[in-house]
């Protein structure tokens, strides 16, 4: 007996806008709020049937284009007759829990925000929603029977560089024609699997370079350098702030360092290569309120009620 079939509600991430109206736009006969929450039906292929689950990012066809979505619900009927199945589940790991799902139909209706700004501001900036079909080799790519001279470059490259995108390797092999139909054969063959994955986050931790002076400069490293000027008073900046705070090894940023002696990166690098001091990388730390200076104020003073209910808090933490 055939399984009955499966739908789902998808908010997408689609670049379209609405309108937000106000309480007497609506009243003067401006479209209902629930328009706000326009989602889209798709249905679930046999194939990701077992996987599926409310929540989770999938990538969808959406007009010409495929966009991400956020599957909000499943059921065995859709309100259309007419549906498209669901492209891939990019992560079997849910992306929203269900209360967050409730939470965010109550911030578009309360604020009268479409439901696709709402669901999509719910995640942390620099987040990529970007995907790529990555190619990965097969076991049974390892006995492959009698391939073409194109399938047996596809082969090669893989087993010298590992998963690629199929953007990259499409660059890497450009004299085969119809590639992507090439990969499509090689992967019914089970030589190969295309996944699709989302691409790394566009922001990155913000560093800075540090100087590590892991042991004092003996008077022989300094007399070495006696026709490096510049070389020579680094180190000896260096020696003296270590002396001088009793901390080795001393770390500095190397931009402060620069300040500090006139230098340029170059001879600090030089140093480097003489094995007399190490550069690193530093995390730095975000810090908005860096630099800003706040008046101190007195709490004002609890009123007899305030006083008793904070008691009553303050025992319970």
């Amino acid at each position: 007996m055939a399984a009955d079939p499966l739908f789902a509600q998808v908010v997408v991430r689609s670049p379209l806008g609405r309108k937000v109206t106000s309480w007497r736009q609506r009243e003067a006969g401006a479209p209902s709020p629930a328009n706000l929450q326009q989602t889209f039906h798709y249905s679930v292929p046999a194939h990701l049937r077992d996987g599926i689950v409310v929540g989770q990012l999938v990538w969808v066809p959406f007009g010409a284009r495929e966009l991400a979505g956020i599957v909000l619900a499943l059921s065995t009927s859709s309100p259309v007759a007419q549906t498209r199945d669901i492209k891939h589940i990019v992560d079997p790991w849910p992306v929203l829990t269900p209360y967050q799902i409730e939470l965010m139909h109550w911030v578009s209706q309360y604020y009268h925000t479409p439901l696709h700004r709402v669901a999509w501001g719910m995640f942390p900036p620099g987040i990529s929603w970007r995907t790529e079909t990555m190619v990965h080799l097969q076991e049974a790519a390892e006995g492959a029977v009698s391939p073409s001279q194109e399938e047996q470059r596809v082969l090669d490259l893989l087993h010298e560089r590992g998963p690629m995108s199929v953007a990259r390797m499409e660059r890497r092999l450009r004299r085969i024609k119809r590639f992507r139909s090439l990969l499509d054969r090689m992967s019914r063959k089970g030589w190969l699997r295309q996944q699709v994955e989302v691409r790394g986050p566009q922001v990155k931790p913000k560093t800075e370079t540090v100087v590590r002076l892991l042991a004092l400069p003996e008077e022989k490293d300094l007399a070495a350098l006696s026709r490096a000027r510049r070389q020579r008073e680094v180190l000896v900046y260096l020696r003296q702030r270590s002396q001088n705070a009793g901390t080795l090894p001393l770390v500095i940023s190397l931009a402060e360092l620069c300040a500090e002696t006139g230098v340029t990166r170059g001879v600090v690098e030089r140093l480097a290569k003489l094995d007399l001091l190490e550069l690193d990388q530093r995390e730095l730390r975000r810090d908005p309120l860096a630099g800003r200076e706040f008046v101190t104020t007195v709490p004002p003073k609890f009123t007899a009620d305030q006083e008793l209910a904070w008691q009553q808090l303050a025992g319970a933490l």
